[in-house]
């Protein structure tokens, strides 16, 4: 009989995926099966390791995916099948969520489990609001409350509720009050509290597409009714809502609210999207590029068997150092096998990537380009020199030929080959007839080409999209951007993506 698993009841945070815990993202990338929450956000799911069965089991108000008693089932399930089972729910499981309930069913059937929470909600989106729910100047003490009920004949059925004693606390707190929201708001007014009081609702609080309105415990019902807000919501109530307009920041972020889709390779993480979020752009992701392996290693592998003879090495990208490094692995090689070498780099990411194998570069090219490292490599450094080119397959040949040029013996050798997957059509197309972008970012030719490639057959839907500003690293893509019909509006002037996040943040 198989050894049962185990459940983590784990916190995914208010929302922005960053506000996972450390050991919650360890366990999570660990799981062997994820049963998540509505309102966990699709970067907290790209973390799962491949293999790693996701069940939605999203409960949210009105609508249940999974009744509690089927999820209670599913955990048992999978961990006496021996499976870790990572419990993903948002915000803090012990607060206000069923972790409470999922342990006792777990403890009842004798499964191993472990909690690990989480960033609430009820502090964590007061705070990107600008509010801190305790202030010294302000309040003493804060309440925190589910605001959910039902109504009938505009009467409160909260019996838990003690209005009375809520009405005359600091500060409140609701999770979960949006459909009740204006009948709390009366509760509290009949129950003493003065109308005048500062009320804030944030709704998406932590996300890009955060959205916060002030009022007060009498007019606040018929704003959000007014704005069209909808839950999720956080609805603080007291004086430190009157803070927000001195204090409010994460709204102020360069970006915020930017839709920007952001073109990338499959199965690799964008630094750009990391940089754009930082900023407070709402970023979709989509693979225009898929990594493969060359259509023939026949001269990477002649050039590995005679690696001592070069005197320079030179990587054009991230996926060449790590294309390159796995073929020379396979022939029970490593990094000493480089010794003789020196090597080059275009771009600082590539030479980072490099020191991952236990390498420092000689030469760093600044820009992500072959002119920024021909620069850096004047024919007195490649004259007569034995030098390997481990690169795409398809490639610009400036590189190879002006070395040539210089007196360099240069053999290219293709260590990838770059392709357009063809599984992301769907999910690219999907997503611009839902939400298109206010931006397209291109970080190499290849994703605008494979972009118009994933598009070819949704001409309607490609006209629309190059209608849409883009940006892009280098003049290299912006002139295959402006070939294929796209409208550039940003280009900085050096080649990295910090500048061009930097370039991006002054688009007004």
């Amino acid at each position: 009989m198989s050894k049962t698993g185990k459940v983590y009841l784990i916190g995914a945070g208010p929302g922005d995926a960053g506000l996972i815990t450390v050991k919650g993202l360890q366990l999570l990338q660990q799981a062997d099966v994820v049963v998540c929450d509505a309102l966990v956000v699709d970067e907290l799911l790209n973390q799962i390791k491949a293999g790693c069965e996701v069940i939605d089991a999203g409960k949210r108000s009105g609508h249940h995916r999974l009744q509690q008693e089927k999820i209670h089932q599913l955990l048992i399930h999978h961990a006496k099948r021996g499976k870790q089972v990572a419990r993903l729910q948002g915000g803090d499981p012990m607060l206000f969520g069923r972790g409470g309930e999922e342990m006792q069913a777990l403890k009842q059937a004798r499964v191993p489990y472990e909690v690990v929470p989480g960033v609430s909600s009820v502090t964590a989106v007061a705070a990107a609001a600008g509010i801190p729910v305790t202030h010294r100047d302000y309040n003493s003490s804060v309440t925190i409350l589910t605001g959910h009920g039902e109504s009938q004949n505009k009467t409160l059925v909260a019996a838990s509720q003690d209005w009375a004693t809520l009405a005359k606390q600091d500060t409140l707190v609701m999770v979960m009050g949006f459909r009740s929201l204006e009948l709390n708001m009366h509760a509290l007014m009949a129950h003493g509290m003065s109308a005048s009081i500062p009320v804030a609702v944030v709704q998406w609080g932590t996300l890009p597409q955060q959205r916060t309105i002030t009022g007060t415990v009498g007019t606040i019902a018929k704003q959000v009714e007014a704005e069209q807000l909808w839950a999720p919501v956080v609805v603080i109530v007291g004086k430190v809502v009157k803070l927000r307009q001195q204090l409010q920041w994460f709204e102020k972020k360069a970006l915020f609210a930017k839709h920007i889709l952001v073109t990338r390779a499959r199965h690799q993480s964008s630094d750009l999207s990391n940089q754009l979020r930082e900023a407070g752009a709402r970023v979709s992701e989509i693979p225009t590029v898929e990594i493969g392996p060359p259509r023939s290693f026949k001269k990477l592998d002649q050039a590995l068997s005679e690696i001592c003879a070069f005197e320079w090495i030179l990587f054009t990208s991230v996926n060449g150092v790590e294309a390159f490094f796995e073929r020379l692995h396979s022939k029970k090689l490593d990094s000493r096998a480089l010794a003789n070498a020196k090597i080059a780099v275009i771009g600082p990411m590539t030479g980072e990537r490099l020191a991952k194998f236990g390498l420092m570069p000689d030469v760093v090219a600044a820009d992500y380009r072959a002119e920024g490292l021909l620069k850096k490599l004047p024919a007195r450094l490649v004259k007569h020199k034995q030098i390997l080119i481990a690169r795409a397959q398809s490639a610009r040949e400036i590189l190879p030929q002006t070395l040539k040029e210089r007196g360099a013996i240069v053999v290219v050798a293709p260590v990838y080959q770059t392709v357009a997957p063809a599984s992301s059509r769907q999910e690219l197309v999907e997503l611009l007839k839902q939400d298109l972008p206010e931006l397209l970012t291109f970080a190499s030719s290849s994703m605008v080409e494979n972009l118009v490639k994933l598009l070819a057959r949704s001409p309607k839907l490609l006209k629309q999209v190059q209608k849409i500003p883009a940006a892009c690293i280098g003049p290299i893509t912006a002139q295959s951007a402006k070939r294929l019909g796209f409208k550039v509006a940003v280009q900085p002037k050096q080649y990295t993506i910090a500048a061009l996040v930097k370039a991006i943040k002054k688009i007004k």
